[in-house]
């Protein structure tokens, strides 16, 4: 939509060469997520322990979301430290996506 955005990512292994130029390292973290007017971060931030210190930069109000597979858990709890939407994923047919997935391909819609 030609908004500007940012990726903080502790493994940047992870990014395509495309998304490198959005690339900020978790040392500016602080700043990025102040200036942001909506905050969207991946389940894996759950995961991987980091979603305390990037709840603690983001300010009442502003709009966050949790999306991702990992995003369903105890979404309750992230209701009440202000996260606005937190979006999983359901799998419809769990016998077709193990196949797919078995043949090296990424789902999209199940």
């Amino acid at each position: 939509m030609g908004n500007p955005f940012f990726i903080v990512e502790r493994n940047i292994q992870t990014l395509r060469p495309d998304e490198m130029k959005y690339y900020k390292p978790e040392s500016e973290m602080s700043f990025a997520l102040k200036e942001s007017e909506v905050v969207i971060m991946t389940g894996t931030a759950i995961v991987n322990h980091s979603i305390d210190t990037i709840l603690s930069f983001v300010s009442k109000g502003k709009r966050t979301a949790i999306i991702g597979p990992t995003a369903s858990m105890i979404p309750d709890a992230f209701f009440e430290r202000s996260v606005n939407v937190m979006a999983g994923v359901r799998i419809l047919e769990p016998d077709l996506m193990i196949k797919i997935l078995k043949q090296g391909a990424l789902p999209t819609i199940f």
